[in-house]
């Protein structure tokens, strides 16, 4: 615990905090506490045509499309009830400052720090615990002060990983975004006029992120959470390490990783 005291010193020393909402994504059923991916993304940031806010007075997460990368043409919105579990593998909260897990990775990014220097996205994964992609390939993590080492292992037939239609929702709009504003804006505007009142784009499409640790991008979204018998040494793979920050201030567009131990 005392490493975690004294991250949220550094933090609260760099940060006058903002709200952010919390994405906790579950293997299955959001019964397990000890298996999730939390993903936070700051309020009222404009990401990729996106913005999200908490609405604590009717306990709801908020989320408002655009029609362009400014955020200033309202085309649509969606709200998510707080902790109620979604997709049979989601629950939605919001914080007053960045939530700080014992025994994890975070992976904090930032934008342009002169005009926002808070983190606009912080993953953060459990230490010791099986992540995979529908049982292709799975990882566990282990870090310390300077290291984050990833071990990554064969997938097998015989885990719980979340179903493809589950995973098949999640879409880059926070962080490292692999679909334009411009072509998601378009796709979202064709599916409304042709026939539809609402378009649907779930709360969860504005969460994703990827784990980068070293030489290798791990993509890691709402559906990698998998059963952790499948990370035992007979599929083991390879491992490699990476060093993780010291520090907590504000890169222009960068990300870093810090082990909350």
């Amino acid at each position: 615990m005392k490493s975690i005291t004294i991250l949220f010193l550094l933090l609260n020393i760099t940060y006058c905090f903002g709200d952010y909402i919390n994405q906790y994504s579950y293997n299955s059923g959001c019964k397990d506490p000890t298996k999730y991916t939390l993903e936070s993304a700051l309020a009222g940031y404009c990401s990729k045509n996106k913005i999200l806010e908490c609405d604590y007075e009717n306990n709801r997460v908020i989320l408002s499309i655009y029609r362009d990368t400014e955020c200033t043409q309202y085309l649509s919105g969606q709200t998510v009830p707080f902790n109620e579990c979604q997709n049979n593998y989601q629950l939605y909260s919001c914080s007053q400052e960045p939530l700080v897990i014992e025994n994890s990775l975070s992976e904090f990014t930032f934008d342009n720090c002169s005009t926002q220097k808070l983190p606009v996205h912080i993953t953060t994964n459990l230490l010791g615990v099986c992540y995979g992609f529908a049982l292709v390939n799975t990882f566990s993590l282990s870090c310390n002060s300077t290291n984050v080492t990833t071990t990554v292992y064969y997938g097998t037939d015989t885990g719980t990983g979340i179903s493809s239609s589950a995973s098949s929702t999640a879409s880059s709009i926070i962080g490292t975004a692999s679909t334009s504003a411009s072509s998601t804006a378009s796709s979202t505007a064709s599916s409304t006029s042709s026939g539809g009142s609402e378009i649907h784009i779930g709360i969860q499409d504005a969460f994703s992120q990827s784990l980068t640790t070293g030489s290798s991008d791990i993509p890691l979204d709402s559906s990698s959470s998998t059963d952790t018998s499948n990370c035992q040494p007979q599929y083991y793979q390879y491992s490699y390490s990476a060093p993780v920050s010291s520090s907590s201030q504000c890169q222009d567009y960068k990300s870093f990783k810090i082990c909350n131990q």
